[in-house]
């Protein structure tokens, strides 16, 4: 007699129950003195039922029940629910206790956990569902990570950059009208920083007032939604840069007239400088207080405007009442700048005034009354 060949079934893959079935079968055939073709023809049929029956009891009328894993997901909860990493689809009822089952915590921000499908099968037995009556899809683990919101190193450097630009233009250095180049070199390694999602804002304070460059710590505070996250300090060394500063080209004598050959225009860092001249034409009828030596910046401790009364000049003297203008001659005992007064010898009366200088050779004596 020929007997039907049995199906070419992987056991392997069998839920357990229906494996130790089969195993127990055979352990009882054979004693029963059933010839190997016979044997072969029982388990055959027996274990087509057995496949039938498993395969009818996973649909629900005509609806297969599916568990359909996704390869990566996002959660923004501490935990992890089956509805955040895979598509079910199942009576609606099922549905929806399938769904809320927790299979574990969400990672902290900025990094991923795997769950596999094994562990998922875990959580549906503990919960009282047979995972056997779902056809499961997809791959055999997914990727969770939180939702987050990342800020980068080059982020915050530069919103600290803007407040420094801000705060030199508004404050320190108004005369360049913020027309300046900022430098900001982190005295650390600056790190990503991950946030809960959310709306990001990022205050700045200053965490030492000693100077504008060189060396400082700053606070900045990164709140997500107006609630505070994180508080960082961030120390860093400050370079101030004007577009252009008038330096000299050469060295000057004390005394010496400032010509415009005489003045070069460099990039230089002027914290320490507050009155430096940004043009060549400030410059110009002014002599030099002291010794200026070459590629050293001009400010207005080294020069001074030059005498236009000079000390011997025969000068005009005005003489001015309410009612009366008196012209005199005088001779200047000392060198004088528009606004200055000066000591004036009359000429005529031989006596030592005080006057002050109105212009090149003209000085006047103020008026007093009796």
């Amino acid at each position: 007699m020929r007997h039907a060949e049995l199906p070419n079934y992987q056991i392997t893959k069998l839920p357990n129950y229906l494996a130790i079935l089969i195993l127990t079968f055979f352990s009882l055939c054979f004693p029963l003195g059933l010839s190997i073709g016979d044997w072969r023809l029982a388990i055959g049929k027996s274990f087509q039922s057995i496949i039938n029956n498993h395969q009818s009891s996973i649909q629900v009328g005509t609806e297969v029940s599916r568990l359909r894993l996704r390869s990566e997901a996002e959660v923004s909860k501490t935990a992890v629910f089956i509805s955040d990493v895979a598509f079910v689809t199942c009576e609606e009822e099922r549905k929806k206790q399938v769904e809320e089952i927790e299979i574990g915590r969400a990672p902290i921000l900025g990094q991923k956990r795997i769950f596999s499908l094994a562990s998922i099968k875990l959580r549906l037995r503990q919960h009282g569902i047979n995972p056997n009556d779902f056809l499961f899809e997809g791959p055999a683990s997914v990727v969770v990570s939180t939702k987050s919101v990342k800020i980068t190193p080059e982020e915050l450097l530069q919103r600290l950059t803007d407040f420094i630009k801000n705060e030199a233009a508004t404050h320190l250095f108004p005369s360049t009208g913020g027309e300046g180049e900022i430098k900001v070199e982190p005295m650390s390694k600056i790190k990503p920083i991950f946030l809960p999602y959310g709306k990001v804002a990022i205050e700045v304070l200053p965490a030492s007032q000693d100077s504008f460059s060189g060396r400082r710590n700053f606070l900045l505070r990164i709140s997500v939604d107006d609630k505070v996250q994180k508080t960082l300090l961030l120390p860093c060394k400050i370079f101030f840069y004007n577009k252009q500063v008038a330096v000299a080209k050469r060295s000057i004598y004390k005394d010496e007239e400032i010509k415009e050959e005489d003045i070069g225009m460099e990039k230089r860092d002027i914290e320490k400088i507050k009155d430096f001249f940004p043009e060549k034409t400030a410059l110009l009828r002014k002599r030099a207080a002291k010794i200026i030596t070459e590629g050293e910046i001009f400010t207005s401790q080294i020069v001074e405007d030059i005498p236009v009364v000079r000390r011997g000049d025969l000068v005009t003297v005005i003489v001015e009442t309410p009612t009366l203008r008196i012209t005199a001659q005088g001779k200047a005992l000392g060198e004088g700048r528009v606004g200055e007064r000066i000591s004036i010898l009359n000429l005529n009366s031989k006596k030592v005034i005080l006057a002050e200088v109105l212009q090149p050779l003209v000085v006047k004596v103020p008026y007093q009354k009796d």
